[in-house]
């Protein structure tokens, strides 16, 4: 399926689309009341720098991220530029995206995004990372 925006060169034509982020947005709470409907990660080594700081890695999934910041605010749906990296048994995933905030609380001291403009071998390698860890 294609997204509505035009796609860059090596960009994911299967990335969540900015609507379907959006929908997750307004969703908000009900979300995290009903069970996810994907693997995350809880147990994780990694970062993600966003305006060239960078935060640990609080979960993260094949969709997007967490961290725990009390400092980083963001408007609804701001699309900011990442380098996203987690430490696996295998090695170490890192890639560079842009991703949709989708959550950006100073008062719970979290922020949350997902993945967008991301390339295609980035995705593809996420997923193989999420198969590897359901396989055990």
């Amino acid at each position: 399926m294609m997204n509505e925006t035009a796609l860059h060169p090596g960009e994911d034509d299967t990335a969540p689309d900015l609507a379907s982020v959006e929908e997750t947005a307004e969703a908000g709470t009900a979300e995290s009341t009903q069970r996810r409907r994907e693997l995350r990660d809880f147990d994780v080594t990694g970062e993600v720098t966003i305006s060239e700081r960078s935060f640990p890695l609080k979960d993260w999934s094949s969709s997007g991220f967490g961290i725990d910041s009390c400092d980083l605010e963001f408007e609804d749906h701001a699309r900011v530029p990442i380098d996203f990296s987690v430490t696996h048994s295998s090695g170490t995933l890192s890639f560079s995206c842009k991703a949709v905030i989708v959550r950006s609380d100073t008062v719970a001291c979290e922020v949350a995004g997902a993945f967008v403009e991301m390339a295609r071998e980035d995705r593809v390698a996420v997923a193989a990372y999420f198969d590897a860890l359901e396989e055990g």
